[in-house]
């Protein structure tokens, strides 16, 4: 059983927009934090960054090696109540 959340940006902050070397990726939600898998799809859905991250604090993530071009982010989490 999967349930699927689309956060609003007041949630979850990606910046800059645009960039050409780094992202930062900022959860305020405390819900949210912690360990996470983060990737980044290229317009075609291919991965382009898959990596491990605890965003207790912001997640800085190299993006200069990536092609030009829009990317979306995913960011899954395990919440263990």
């Amino acid at each position: 059983n999967s349930t699927i959340n689309y956060l609003s940006d007041a949630i979850i902050s990606v910046f800059p927009n645009p960039t050409a070397s780094y992202i930062n990726i900022v959860v305020k939600e405390n819900d949210l934090k912690g360990k996470s898998q983060i990737t980044l799809f290229d317009a075609s859905g291919r991965v382009a960054y898959n990596g491990e991250h605890n965003t207790t604090d912001a997640v800085r993530i190299n993006v200069s090696a990536l092609m030009n071009g829009k990317f979306f982010v995913s960011k899954n989490i395990s919440v263990v109540r």
